[in-house]
């Protein structure tokens, strides 16, 4: 994959804080299609294209997500039904929030635990950004 989208390594990882992957990720919904990867696509076209999964995906995402790099597809019946960024690397919230500005939302557990940022700067284009965190306020996925 190297070279091919300006965000990711050869081997699909991604750097969510760099420029380039902010402005493929963040401009448009990105739930139903993103780096080749297309709602309803067979799983087996996707390990085409990024070789067998890597892992599951992380924490709150749930065992139907594989891994392909840094890029978690949820496998409903053999085929793609959402598409996350499951970052391997080790972000905190400051850090995301340092990068992406301010949110028009915080979403807390029972015990006042942050555990989503969810941004919407454009609220004609239908869709949010939501940044899902850990206990220890890490970074795990994006949708």
């Amino acid at each position: 994959m190297s070279g091919k989208y300006p965000y990711m390594d050869k081997d699909g990882y991604i750097d969510i804080l760099s420029d380039a992957f902010i402005n493929a990720y963040t401009r448009q919904n990105r739930i139903t299609e993103f780096a080749g990867i297309t709602q309803s696509m067979d799983v087996a076209e996707v390990e085409k294209t990024y070789g067998k999964p890597t892992h599951d995906g992380k924490n709150r995402i749930s065992r139907n997500h594989e891994r392909f790099g840094d890029i978690a597809i949820e496998n409903t019946d053999y085929k793609v039904s959402q598409i996350y960024i499951n970052s391997s690397a080790p972000h905190t919230r400051e850090e995301i929030l340092a990068k992406y500005g301010v949110t028009i939302e915080v979403w807390k557990n029972d015990d006042g635990e942050v555990i989503s940022l969810v941004y919407n700067n454009n609220h004609s284009n239908r869709f949010q950004l939501i940044l899902h965190f850990d206990k220890n306020e890490h970074y795990i996925a994006m949708e």
